[in-house]
């Protein structure tokens, strides 16, 4: 199925994919909102379907089934009502709401998914797809850009050493100059270290040689810790 819907109005949306993937929407005349979906290639028809359930999410609506084909679309505010018995088991634009999908090619979509759990926003989703070991994103333009590049940096880390951390005392910005200054001023990248972060939750991510993980982890934590100093202003960061 392609999937390549540039600010289209969310109804057509729905109407698009249910007409590729045989299965009946039933959904309010009052659900509005133009959305961004688009993914390089073509997804296969559960894919589909999963971004659309990740679409709507964002949008502030839901997908229930309702039978064998059919799936009913709501707001979230009436899940509970709707919810049928089952037996058994980049500028203003750049706020714009998108959809995507990214298929890993070396690390796990559930374990990426929960590395980047934290870097996730309360209006947003990065939902694991195992079956073709993919990442469904959903929020603004710029978060899911943001999500995108982390995403790929914990994939083609995989097999290298890599840290994540969120910084008490120290900006991630400012964390990222020390480190680059200190472990990046050799002319041989082999050696450089990686260094990402995210301005949002104070994270920053590492991707370093195997020799120089600890260093780097043992710098860090040394780094990160309460400015020392008298005033008659005292700063006290909330632990529990």
């Amino acid at each position: 199925v392609p999937i390549h819907f540039e600010q289209r109005d969310i109804s057509q949306v729905v109407e698009a994919i249910a007409r590729a993937t045989g299965r009946r929407y039933l959904f309010p005349d009052t659900m509005r909102g133009r959305v961004t979906v688009t993914v390089p290639g073509r997804v296969s028809v559960d894919e589909a379907i999963a971004l659309l359930d990740a679409t709507l999410h964002v949008r502030g609506f839901a997908a229930i089934p309702i039978g064998a084909d059919t799936t009913k679309i709501v707001p979230v505010s009436e899940i509970q009502t709707s919810a049928p018995l089952i037996d058994g088991d980049t500028d203003s634009e750049k706020e714009r709401p998108v959809t995507t999908l990214i298929r890993l090619r070396h690390g796990e979509a559930n374990q990426v998914v929960k590395a980047m759990r934290p870097m996730t926003s309360p209006s947003g989703m990065a939902v694991a797809y195992p079956p073709t070991n993919s990442i469904i994103f959903s929020g603004t333009e710029a978060r899911v850009g943001r999500l995108l590049s982390i995403s790929r940096i914990l994939d083609q880390a995989a097999d290298e050493d890599i840290m994540v951390r969120a910084l008490r005392y120290r900006s991630a910005d400012g964390m990222s100059q020390i480190l680059a200054m200190k472990f990046n001023q050799s002319s041989v990248m082999a050696n450089h270290i990686g260094i990402w972060v995210d301005e949002r939750t104070n994270q920053i991510v590492i991707k370093a040689p195997p020799s120089n993980i600890s260093e780097v982890r043992a710098t860090v934590e040394r780094l990160d810790r309460p400015i020392e100093g008298e005033g008659s202003v005292r700063v006290v960061r909330v632990v529990n």
